[in-house]
């Protein structure tokens, strides 16, 4: 495995666990070894779901055996399958307290589950067991920047910059940090250095745009989302800055397409309906742009979007 030969260890294992069958060995520790061992190999080959399979028949001979079930855990929460991830890493985590690894990928489920205080509990946790993985430092720094903690934020992202300086991921995440702690010409060199390592990559060149549009250069950041509209068509987020960055540059109309595009590809991404809002307004739309405040209030509510939407009618609200 380590030489990255895959198929030549399964062969190995798939060997030696037949030999524990003929002898009738099945059940002890080395069998349950093997089965996580054939896991690991079969999610090299890209066969989730015989790595799954195999991660199970670990569990079932050993239900106290962490790796298979950090395995399982990490496998439903690539599948979008939340209850299993933080069910599996959960138990994983109750079998090893001191695995960071399982922390941070329960932080990660949490997440995307909805749970931020619980999430930032179990980040706080892979921190401590692991204080220079550039993964933790990354995201942990990009909750401590939500929370508008920015200088605890920016020593993190640094430190793992500093920790994998040829890690693209920790580059576009120093780099968000910094755009959160409105310091863009900082995050556009983030975001330049980590291009040099990983030329096209999504969220560098989004973050890149994100930062020109903050340093008013316009015109640069629509050329670069023009390229990731070609490159990615189905990401909402892309189609919803170069809507704005169309609009900005006095395209009202490309603007609200793009905006639009936006809005079918992800119905519940609010931001961009309040920005087709608020771009209607400014060219001088009224009419359509109130039509589309109602709509907006109507389907996510007035708590949630009333105050966004007064903003984004300005002139318009009258």
């Amino acid at each position: 495995m380590a030489e990255g030969k895959a198929e030549d260890a399964l062969r190995i294992i798939d060997a030696e666990l037949a030999e524990h069958a003929e002898h009738g060995t099945t059940g002890d520790k080395t069998e349950v070894e093997l089965h996580f061992a054939r896991g690991v190999a079969l999610q090299a080959l890209g066969r989730v779901d015989e790595a799954v399979t195999a991660w199970l028949r670990a569990s079932e001979l050993d239900p106290e055996f962490f790796p298979a079930l950090h395995g399982l855990g990490a496998i439903a929460l690539e599948r979008g399958d939340l209850e299993g991830a933080i069910r599996y890493l959960s138990e994983s985590i109750r079998v090893n307290p001191e695995f960071a690894d399982a922390h941070y990928n329960l932080a990660l489920a949490l997440l995307d589950a909805g749970r931020p205080d619980d999430a930032r509990k179990a980040l706080e946790q892979a921190y401590r067991l692991a204080p220079r993985d550039p993964d933790v430092l990354g995201r942990l720094g990009e909750l401590r920047a939500e929370a508008e903690q920015f200088d605890e934020a920016i020593e993190l992202t640094t430190t793992a910059t500093a920790a994998a300086p040829e890690d693209p991921e920790a580059w576009a995440a120093h780099g968000r940090v910094l755009l959160r702690a409105k310091r863009p010409s900082e995050a556009l060199a983030a975001f330049d250095r980590g291009l040099t390592i990983a030329a096209d990559d999504v969220g560098l060149r989004l973050g890149r745009a994100q930062a020109l549009m903050k340093l008013e250069r316009d015109a640069d950041a629509e050329t670069v989302l023009a390229g990731l509209a070609r490159d990615v068509p189905d990401a909402a987020l892309v189609w919803l800055e170069w809507g704005t960055a169309l609009a900005k540059l006095g395209r009202a109309k490309e603007g609200v397409a793009a905006l639009e595009r936006a809005i079918a590809l992800q119905p519940d991404l609010l931001v961009a309906h309040v920005r087709r809002v608020a771009v209607l307004g400014q060219a001088g739309e009224c009419p359509k742009a109130r039509e589309a405040a109602s709509g907006v209030l109507k389907t996510f509510g007035e708590a949630t979007a009333s105050r966004a939407i007064e903003r984004a009618l300005g002139k318009c609200s009258g």
